[in-house]
């Protein structure tokens, strides 16, 4: 379970509530993942194994508890990036008033503290430089382009010393094999 203070702008500055976010039961895999102190994680996962799932309750941990912060997660295709972010806001409509705005055609949530989540899709990876990342998941990178990581996505998240975590499903001896 998630919980941070907030104070919405509509309240009277003397009442303050807490939310409180609560998130899946990872199972055994998931939760290495999650417990792993390492900067840079690679999880590699069988079909049907739960690292989309991994994916964005990740995110939204890194989010939530760290205020004023971007987080993305990478898609090989822009339809993959629509259903992870249907998904995530699907997973959190029930305690929707933690989103202070989402953006279906951007797919962007932001919280209430002022941290990000963004879908993007890795197919023109130059439409990807410029920001300035605290995390990146990167998701069926064995379908991303090779050079995604190393030259387009690892500089946005040097300066913040942000966590690049890599998952896929393994498919013989490619860039995700030399990963993980």
């Amino acid at each position: 379970m998630l919980s941070s203070r907030h104070s919405g702008a509509e309240e009277k500055k003397s009442k303050t509530r807490t939310l409180s976010l609560e998130l899946y039961e990872p199972h055994s895999a998931q939760l290495e993942m999650h417990e792993s102190p390492a900067r840079f994680r690679v999880g590699a996962f069988g079909r049907q194994s739960g690292k989309s799932t991994w994916a964005i309750n990740e995110l939204c941990k890194a989010a939530w508890e760290n205020p004023n912060t971007v987080h993305w997660f990478v898609s090989p295709t822009f339809d993959q990036a629509k259903i992870q972010y249907r998904r995530l806001v699907g997973m959190l409509w029930p305690c929707r008033e933690i989103f202070l705005k989402k953006n279906q055609s951007e797919l962007r949530i932001k919280f209430i503290n002022q941290s990000e989540i963004i879908f993007k899709s890795g197919e023109v990876g130059e439409n990807l430089r410029g920001s300035t990342l605290n995390s990146v998941i990167i998701d069926e990178v064995r379908d991303q382009p090779p050079d995604l990581w190393s030259m387009i996505i690892s500089p946005m998240t040097t300066t913040t010393k942000g966590r690049d975590s890599f998952i896929s499903t393994p498919n013989g001896f490619d860039a995700f094999y030399d990963l993980a």
